[in-house]
């Protein structure tokens, strides 16, 4: 199943809006866009029209599954000496994906699936900052297929398996395996990568870690 037109096009200025390097503020920083949208699919993260949710969570959701999993809390990554909280983002007034408002947190896009839900969670995060330095994910480079990640609920923590490490040109991303329809249980990781390109406003490539539910106990 592919996502649709409308959808891609929304995910692919998700995707190329990531705030990741934190050079500038959110106010100074010029968010890139390859194709605009249309007036009806323009939301902000504190107010979402019923037909943007539809488009963002259309191919997504598992509403059989939603009852049964929790908002994520906190982040735990053994390997790279991390635990954080995470912040719920939505979508910007630009129609880009939100960002952590602090470098030290991770940022679930709300209007996909939760982490452990049916299809593609996904959460971003600062790798630098201009004032203090490495950010959220510095690390998230040094992950490998087969490290786990966790991720605490209010009544479970979820344990993933990264399958997958992947560098990607900003105009040459797979969106439909990052954030499209699936019959697994995946959370993926986006953090930028590559060079900053002064003229665009933004780094030159996206990492990102694909990972996979592997078992959830209860608190």
């Amino acid at each position: 199943m592919k996502v649709s037109r409308p959808t891609r096009l929304l995910l692919l200025s998700v995707f190329a809006g990531l705030l990741c390097g934190g050079l500038l503020s959110a106010a100074e920083f010029h968010l890139f866009k390859i194709t605009p949208v249309s007036a009806s699919e323009v939301v902000s993260s504190s107010s979402v029209s019923s037909t943007t949710a539809s488009i963002v969570q259309e191919p997504f959701i598992a509403t059989s599954t939603a009852a049964q999993i929790d908002t994520p809390l906190f982040l735990t990554i053994s390997k790279i000496d991390l635990h954080v909280p995470i912040q719920e983002v939505g979508l910007t007034a630009s129609s880009n994906m939100g960002i952590p408002t602090n470098y030290t947190d991770a940022g679930w896009f709300r209007f996909g699936p939760r982490p452990g839900q049916i299809g593609n969670a996904t959460m971003d995060g600062h790798v630098v900052t201009r004032y203090f330095g490495a950010g959220v994910f510095s690390n998230l480079h040094a992950l490998v297929p087969g490290d786990k990640v966790n991720i605490e609920t209010r009544r479970t923590i979820l344990t993933f398996r990264v399958v997958k490490v992947a560098i990607y040109d900003m105009d040459n991303a797979p969106l439909d395996e990052i954030f499209g329809p699936t019959s697994k249980r995946m959370l993926n990781f986006i953090t930028c990568d590559g060079v900053w390109v002064n003229k665009r406003r933004m780094y030159s490539q996206r990492l990102v870690v694909f990972t996979e539910l592997a078992g959830i106990t209860a608190r």
